[in-house]
């Protein structure tokens, strides 16, 4: 957690996944790290 509160604070985009997230809907995990490359910044 302290390194994604350090990250966040630096302008990093930190984005967090449960392993159950990453099995069960890897499409939904790549597409939002695509859109965070894409655009820079979070998805809402």
């Amino acid at each position: 957690m302290t390194r994604s509160n350090i990250a966040q604070t630096l302008g990093h985009a930190v984005l967090n996944y449960a392993p159950e997230q990453i099995w069960n809907s890897p499409d939904m995990v790549l597409r939002e790290i695509r859109a965070v490359l894409e655009c820079g910044r979070a998805v809402p």
